[in-house]
């Protein structure tokens, strides 16, 4: 059932987008991906994520580059050495152009591909810390395809949970269940004639019960909030109106004290999407309104990390130079905005997906022709 929304006003002065913290220096730009690497091999080109830190190393995903040209999976030190580990090659033991970064269960990684596995219609891939990989689940036209996953698969114990937002071309969509221990895969949900629609996003979870966004569908056609059982009973907890509130979510949800935080891509005051807080009834509250004189941009697919207590997100556009912006926003809705991608020369810009927090700092990726070799960045930065 959808709910009514209440907002909260942004307290923040408008302080104008060239006006950032001191501290926006700590930024820095750790990897430039080209087509030949520090080790002298075919280099992954343009990363997706979010990445995974394991054991004091990231580990990420391209969507393309590689040997076969299809993505790469690589390792990156805190220092800025990276490892190719596993080149995408696209046959039916493998899956080919990764949608997204990885979940880490019981010591392995899994990752949705769009295309290949043994349908060609994309892919889940489990593959080892050393670039090991095996394709354990393949989509087809009936259970699902090109699972494009914003966010990432997620993990309940020792079950990964995948959506892919399409079946046959058309946008309707299906979450997956496989469990990393018996191997076994079962269709969880099928969103035909479901009021949910095109779940583009990963999904998250709090407790046992998992919750995400939809594109679509909803009581208004512009996208929802629902919950989803471990035995598949979704509820939808709200439905967008394309108005104060916000359309067409589709960026993972993050948990937080019980509450889960998100944001929508269009809608709001600016037209420009909004940020907001729904707790596990339904109950909605706006937080802010992108697209105004404080950040300049849309949030997009790009969702939150918690830090520290405050919520960080990133826009591929807005900021200073209108190419992409790091800020933080308190759980009230206050935006700082930290970081202006294109200050420096060797920027990358238009980040993408979540930030990942390793050892105190924040790492995130520039995707889609960016860098000095226009084929995308990992950045550092310190809160």
């Amino acid at each position: 059932m959808s709910r009514s929304f209440a907002a909260i006003a942004l307290v923040a002065t408008p302080i104008g987008l060239a006006a950032l913290p001191a501290h926006a220096s700590s930024y820095q730009t750790l990897y430039t991906f080209s087509v030949i690497n520090q080790q002298g091999v075919q280099d992954g080109q343009h990363p997706v994520g979010p990445l995974a830190a394991i054991d004091g190393v990231l580990y990420g995903n391209t969507s393309a580059g590689g040997s076969y040209g299809n993505g790469a999976m690589y390792s990156l030190t805190r220092t800025g050495v990276e490892t190719v580990l596993h080149s995408y090659n696209s046959l039916a033991n493998d899956g080919a152009v990764p949608s997204s970064g990885f979940v880490h269960v019981n010591g392995s990684l899994y990752t949705a591909t769009e295309y290949g596995g043994s349908g060609l219609a994309g892919a889940l891939e489990q593959l080892s810390l050393s670039g090991q990989g095996t394709v354990v689940f393949s989509y087809n036209q009936v259970d699902g395809q090109t699972p494009l996953n914003n966010g990432g698969p997620t993990n309940i114990g020792k079950v990964v949970y995948i959506t892919a937002p399409s079946i046959d071309g058309y946008s309707i969509g299906t979450v997956t269940a496989y469990d990393t221990q018996t191997g076994q895969s079962s269709e969880l949900y099928d969103f035909y004639n479901s009021p949910v629609t095109e779940p583009d996003a990963g999904l998250t979870h709090i407790g046992k019960i998992l919750y995400g966004t939809s594109r679509y569908g909803g009581q208004y056609g512009y996208g929802t909030v629902y919950s989803l059982t471990q035995s598949g009973t979704l509820t939808v907890l709200y439905s967008f109106t394309n108005g104060a509130d916000g359309a067409y979510p589709t960026a993972k949800l993050t948990p937080y004290n019980g509450v889960l935080y998100g944001v929508a891509s269009e809608g709001g005051a600016n037209s420009s999407g909004t940020a907001f807080a729904i707790h596990r009834d339904g109950k909605f509250k706006k937080l802010y309104d992108f697209g105004g004189s404080l950040d300049g941009g849309t949030p997009g697919s790009n969702g939150f990390i918690v830090y520290n207590g405050l919520l960080y997100g990133l826009l591929s556009d807005g900021g200073q130079f209108g190419t992409g912006l790091l800020y933080s926003m308190t759980t009230k809705g206050v935006l700082t905005p930290l970081y202006s991608f294109g200050t420096n020369p060797s920027d990358g810009t238009a980040p993408t997906s979540e930030l990942t927090e390793l050892k105190g700092v924040l790492y995130g990726i520039t995707g889609n022709s960016t860098g000095t070799y226009n084929l995308g960045t990992v950045f550092a930065f310190t809160p």
